[in-house]
């Protein structure tokens, strides 16, 4: 009998209330509207996990995790940043910044029941359609957005393509695999909802994170679960057939059209990418794909300075305010605490150098591999597989580890891939 069942036969009621708080911590994590939710769950859950182990006297539920190869990287990755503070020229900034990887303690605090990984993503996947539901009604001019017409920091605070393209993942994918005819439905119908939220947010990011996880999803199924290749392709053909048929009323419409803003956003982005020379010294301003080169530019400048440690966190900033051409867009002067790579691995690179990169670099290579390999064995694992493969292609261009809702996708992908093999 293994130490997990141990914990939960010995105590069955906290291990019913432990699974409650895992999973209303899933369901908060992408309300970036209200992001004490999430924060108030996972206190909760770290309490609860000191009380069962110390009074309920089931530390058998966590005797797995010490001998666990990806809770150990996760714990020396983040041992190692909270470290970098010691080095860093503002360890203040760098407290903050370290604040923000709490959610790297789910899986930790939620070991003994990590095996209800399903719940939790369904549950994310839930809160994430309501989400898509507001960004449709701010569309539709039914709710107020923000001042200057942004849908993003109402429904998100600046994260909300990250967490449309993780929701429409896990819809995409639970589709794909769940058994009941109820539960298909629903998905689908909450991929639906996503896939009609997702153009409205403007991400770029997004839209090539959503297209590339759906087509690994639908290729890794076909190969490694064959007896859900009729499936797959039955299932497959409705989806593009409604976005065809979704395309056509699109541009049906009287006025612009969301495809032709699509289309525009998108050559926006490759005229962006077709610089001949990126200066990071002139604040110059050319849009948001040169700004993005530039800070790209300045923050591998940064990082040469100190390869092997980084800045320590908080220091990353100090060194790019040398750099007075990355003050030059929209504003005339920003406090250096602004200043990010707009790059998760630039960030992580500069900050702590290349052994946190690598430690980092680690932990997302083999959750990758945990979850592709037990697909065979549990289709449904492949949500979660989308879920971290859209954080993971979010992430070239955006800092997530700065967003304490950012932090949240990427750990419910790291929560499913820790969890025990054998309740897969």
């Amino acid at each position: 009998m293994t130490g997990l069942l141990r914990a939960e036969m010995a105590d069955p009621f906290g291990h019913r209330l432990h699974t409650y708080l895992f999973v209303a911590w899933a369901f908060c994590a992408p309300l970036g509207m209200m992001p004490w939710a999430k924060d108030v769950f996972l206190g909760a859950l770290i309490v609860w996990s000191i009380l069962r182990i110390t009074i309920g006297g089931v530390a058998c539920g966590w005797s797995t995790m010490p001998r666990h190869a990806i809770a150990i990287t996760m714990a020396a990755w983040v041992l190692w940043s909270a470290l970098s503070i010691t080095w860093s020229p503002d360890p203040a900034w760098g407290a903050d910044q370290i604040k923000a990887l709490r959610s790297i303690l789910i899986p930790f605090a939620a070991w003994p029941v990590l095996k209800h990984w399903k719940l939790a993503v369904t549950a994310f996947a839930i809160a994430g359609t309501g989400v898509a539901i507001i960004v449709l009604l701010q569309g539709l001019d039914w709710i107020e957005k923000e001042k200057g017409g942004s849908i993003r920091s109402f429904a998100f605070m600046g994260s909300t393509g990250l967490v449309l393209a993780a929701t429409l993942a896990a819809h995409f994918g639970l589709t794909l695999t769940e058994a009941g005819r109820k539960s298909v439905v629903w998905h689908l119908a909450g991929a639906a909802i996503t896939l009609l939220a997702l153009p409205l947010q403007f991400g770029r990011g997004a839209w090539l994170a959503a297209a590339v996880s759906c087509l690994l999803l639908l290729v890794c199924l076909a190969v490694l679960v064959q007896r859900l290749r009729l499936r797959v392709l039955l299932i497959t053909t409705v989806c593009l057939t409604g976005i065809a048929f979704a395309s056509t009323i699109d541009t049906a419409l009287p006025g612009p059209s969301v495809g032709d803003r699509m289309a525009q956003r998108i050559e926006r982005a490759m005229s962006g990418l077709d610089v001949s020379q990126i200066d990071i010294w002139q604040p110059t301003n050319q849009g948001s794909i040169y700004y993005r080169l530039k800070m790209w530019n300045a923050a591998r400048a940064v990082t040469a300075a100190k390869p092997m440690t980084g800045w320590g966190l908080g220091g990353l900033s100090r060194g790019l305010e040398h750099y007075p051409g990355l003050t030059g867009r929209k504003v005339e002067q920003i406090t250096y605490s602004q200043f990010d790579p707009h790059s998760t691995y630039l960030y992580e690179a500069a900050s702590t150098g290349l052994v946190g990169l690598t430690l980092f670099i680690s932990v997302l290579i083999m959750s990758l591999t945990t979850l592709t390999l037990r697909i065979r064995m549990c289709p449904g694992a492949i949500a979660a597989l989308g879920i971290l493969a859209v954080w993971i292609i979010c992430s070239v261009t955006e800092t997530y580890l700065l967003s304490g809702t950012g932090v949240a996708v990427l750990a419910i992908g790291l929560a499913t891939a820790s969890s025990p093999r054998e309740t897969t």
